[in-house]
């Protein structure tokens, strides 16, 4: 009989469902395509979905792009890197060839990707000439693939499905571009339940973060962008995590497990002590690695100080909690994901004692690891999680559970401490405690008649109740203290005012004195037409002048009355508040020809909890600064803006003119009591405005107030301006 040898023969149709059943989502198929960009070293990635506006509501994703700026692919990589199914150099090339990153697409399946997410495939490449590169004359072009899926049918064989690659002029710049049309999924971009911005975030977090890679070269950024609309950026470094409560740091090195508790510092968004610091003994199979747990433990009025609003802070928290895991800086998906409490936290039973049990959503974790330290932690072939084998389980065991439960327990010892010196430091508590002391030695006294002891006992109760009286009278002098400087503040805004706009307020009132004069002695010589000009301008500036009368006496109403009760802090609109400043103030604008625009208000910002008068007194005193310095400056429009905004910690509001802007000699004075630069008779200045609006900043509300930026008009004519920076702490403004 005849013998002869086959081949395996493979069919087109199932290398078209190669990239639809190995990815699971679409979510995972962009993140692996950045992944490529990274493993190409690139710094820059940017995902960019471009959008079709079906309505004013709906918009159709319709492509989908991703660039990079890393060192592109030659001709021969495409052939027989790109085109090969299963190449095996991601394995054999464990670093990349420019900046020796320790690859993160091992599978290949960047390739796969691209099937998944969408049936048209356009890839634009310019490959880099770096030294060490075999790179041919060839190479110097940008080479352009195009992939169509739906050439892949049953019945044919992918090999001989061939598709066109182009050499074209070269582009400037190195990187890769690909453009993926004919996508197999909508992609919802919908307030809620938004594919973009889950895929945004996760875009935030799929290299390791900041905080952990502070020896790290050659950074490496993905960002996501909408063409047609925008996409909200997600954040994992900024203020959540430097105002956690509690921190801890682990590292594994060996069998020995190094650990450092810190408590976050009071008053302060940044700054973190040190509570603890202990070594512990572990029989770990997972190899080394680093650990950083942040624990936002019981609830937020206990620990924040005021820095989050509670919705603010629970919708950043619900964003970014769970335990996170990078393998050579890159993100193993679905690690610390929603409801991944792959540590079984949550399952554990509640234990009494104060502090509490740390929680899977009350933290955010970030776990370090390597292939070259950890080679035990491998990836699923899918790349969408970590086979669960017996160094798995010992990184669970033997590393992240001791971490957690040495902060549990540091955090028990701080609160019960706190508790014990809260009872003890306690004016009232304190005097408490002594009477009972000396009640106790008293009953121990034989000599004293039991009549004699009850005596005592009443008086030492008297003198308690004393106390406790005494202590609520000072808090009361204190309040009506406070109240009664707030009060001298803001009349002395109301003189500083007064003196600023003196000449708008004298000329006017001369002018009328000398329109009527005029028409008392020349009455029947004067035409109607001179009377009446007489008359009207007479009326504009009467006008003029009850406006300013107006505005002082509405300021002074804030604060009329003797009931204390009538001066205490109410929730203010600050957008209403500027607005209505702005309106009473509208006639010296328009005598001076000064723009006050419309405040710009960025994003939704809550009502202040001041005093009115003194919140007003912080604008009216600024403008005052400005109207001045403006009246100074020629051939040019006279502009004053005022932008506010909100952040984690602070209300922020800058105030920015275009005046005569400050010396560099005078920018560390002008704060100063009595400081100021207008002291010709014309022109008096008390030197009072600023100080003013520092002490109500500073000292009523713990803000603070800086020179910002100012160009001072000497040096740099028709440039002059001056900016402040006002910020006012959530927790003093807005939660109290």
């Amino acid at each position: 009989m005849a013998t002869e040898y086959i081949s395996h023969m493979v069919d087109a149709a199932h290398m078209k469902n190669i990239g639809e059943q190995s990815i699971s989502n679409k979510i995972q198929a962009v993140l692996e395509l950045v992944k490529n960009a990274y493993d190409g070293d690139a710094l820059e990635c940017i995902v960019k979905f471009h959008g079709e506006k079906l309505d004013n509501e709906h918009i159709k994703i319709t492509k989908i792009s991703v660039e990079d700026s890393g060192i592109g692919m030659t001709k021969n990589d495409i052939k027989n890197k790109l085109m090969k199914v299963g190449t095996p150099n991601k394995v054999d090339e464990t670093y990349s060839p420019k900046l020796k990153r320790r690859v993160s697409g091992a599978k290949g399946m960047g390739h796969y990707s691209m099937q998944r997410l969408g049936t048209r495939i356009i890839i634009s490449t310019t490959p880099e000439p770096y030294e060490g590169r075999k790179f041919f004359n060839y190479d110097n072009a940008t080479y352009v693939l195009e992939i169509n899926w739906d050439d892949y049918i049953s019945g044919m064989d992918f090999q001989s499905i061939t598709h066109r690659l182009s050499a074209q002029k070269k582009e400037n710049g190195f990187g890769t571009k690909i453009e993926i049309t004919g996508l197999r999924d909508n992609w919802n971009i919908s307030e809620k339940n938004s594919d973009i911005k889950l895929l945004a975030k996760n875009m935030g977090h799929i290299m390791l973060p900041k905080i952990l890679q502070e020896n790290m070269r050659n950074t490496f950024k993905p960002t996501i962008e909408g063409v047609g609309f925008e996409i909200e950026k997600q954040n994992l470094d900024g203020d959540l995590l430097n105002n956690a409560p509690y921190k801890i740091e682990a590292r594994l090195r060996g069998s020995e497990l190094f650990l450092r508790t810190f408590k976050k510092k009071k008053n302060s968004s940044q700054n973190f002590i040190e509570i603890s610091s202990k070594t512990k003994f572990v029989d770990a199979k997972c190899g080394n690695a680093n650990f950083i747990l942040y624990w936002f433990y019981s609830k937020i009025e206990k620990w924040s100080d005021g820095i989050f609003q509670s919705r603010e802070f629970e919708n950043q928290l619900r964003e970014n909690y769970g335990i996170k895991i990078y393998n050579d800086g890159v993100r193993v998906m679905p690690f610390g994901e929603k409801g991944n409490d792959w540590v079984g936290l949550d399952t554990r039973k509640s234990g009494g004692g104060s502090g509490g049990m740390v929680r899977n959503s009350k933290l955010i974790g970030l776990i370090e690891l390597s292939r070259e330290k950890n080679p035990g932690i491998v990836e699923t072939t899918s790349r969408e999680a970590i086979k669960k084998n017996v160094e798995f389980q010992s990184l669970r065991d033997d590393f992240v559970m001791p971490t957690i439960e040495e902060l549990e327990g540091q955090v028990k010892i701080q609160v019960e401490g706190e508790k014990q010196n809260e009872k003890k430091t306690r004016p009232g508590n304190i005097a408490q405690v002594q009477i009972n002391h000396v009640k106790d030695k008293i009953e121990k006294i034989d000599f004293i008649s039991p009549d004699d002891k009850k005596s005592i006992f009443t008086y030492l109760t008297k003198a308690y109740k004393q106390i406790e009286e005494q202590k609520q009278q000072y808090e009361k002098n204190e309040d009506d203290l406070t109240s009664n400087i707030e009060m001298y503040r803001n009349l002395a805004t109301v003189g500083i005012q007064t003196i600023a706009f003196n000449h708008e307020i004298i000329d006017p009132v001369r002018f009328v004195k000398g329109s009527l004069t005029n028409l008392n002695q020349f009455y029947d010589k004067l035409d109607d037409e001179k009377k009446k000009k007489y008359l009207l301008g007479s009326l504009e500036r009467i006008t003029h002048t009850l406006n300013w009368a107006n505005r002082i006496r509405e300021f002074s109403s804030i604060m009329a009355g003797t009931d204390i009760t009538k001066k205490k802090k109410s929730a203010i609109n600050i957008e209403e508040t500027i607005m209505g400043i702005k309106n009473s103030s509208s006639v010296i604008f328009d005598t001076l020809d000064i723009t006050m625009h419309n405040p710009i208000i960025d994003g939704n910002i809550p009502n202040v909890i001041m005093n009115k008068a003194s919140f007003e007194s912080i604008f009216i005193n600024l403008i005052s600064n400005s109207v001045r310095a403006l009246k100074k400056i020629r051939g040019r429009k006279r502009e004053i803006k005022i932008k506010v905004w909100k952040d984690s910690s602070h209300v922020k509001i800058q105030f920015w003119d275009n005046g005569y802007g400050i010396s560099f000699n005078n920018a560390d004075d002008i704060f100063k009591p009595f400081f100021t630069t207008y002291k010709s008779p014309s022109d008096i200045g008390t030197g009072m405005g600023l100080t003013i609006v520092r002490d109500i900043v500073e000292t009523d509300y713990k803000g603070t107030i800086t020179l910002k930026n100012t160009v001072y008009e000497k040096d740099s004519v028709g440039n002059g301006m001056t900016m402040f920076l006002i910020k006012l702490p959530l927790i003093e403004v807005v939660t109290k």
